[in-house]
């Protein structure tokens, strides 16, 4: 993940704190504050059903400019700045399309490990113990160690 982020930081024309975040609302990387981080949230929280990829939502904050932006089905990016509207807009859709196919990569290994761990708690026997929530948390960070 930190090679991903440093070849998406390298991109950027101008200073933007950004952040990676799931269709559940989880945060694989954030370097918003805890302000412009929790506005986010909420954002694809609502949007995460309904929007389609490429679609996006701008939030005036108090001193800065946020742009909620579907990179895919499952990774929402998120770009504060107090950049102008328009440079968001360019520089969200720069990072899709440049990493679209290291985005989508990230998407089928985390669904692979979703999609095992499922059947690891499905087809566990009495005395096997189901994969716990840390463990979970585990195998996905090992995945996004490789990114």
């Amino acid at each position: 993940m930190q090679k991903l982020l440093t070849e998406i930081s390298n991109t950027l024309t101008t200073k933007i704190e950004l952040a990676i975040i799931t269709n559940t609302k989880q945060v694989l990387h954030s370097s918003l504050s805890p302000n412009a981080l929790d506005v986010a949230l909420k954002i694809v929280e609502v949007g995460s059903s309904l929007w389609d990829i490429g679609d996006y939502q701008m939030k005036k904050l108090e001193d800065s400019l946020l742009l909620v932006y579907k990179i895919t089905n499952h990774f929402f990016l998120a770009l504060n700045s107090v950049a102008k509207e328009g440079l968001l807009i360019l520089e969200a859709k720069k990072i899709a399309s440049t990493f679209e196919s290291k985005f989508r990569e990230l998407e089928k290994e985390l669904s692979r490990a979703s999609k095992l761990e499922k059947v690891k708690v499905t087809s566990s026997q009495e005395n096997e113990q189901p994969t716990t929530e840390k463990g979970k948390e585990e195998k996905i960070q090992r995945i996004l160690d490789v990114f």
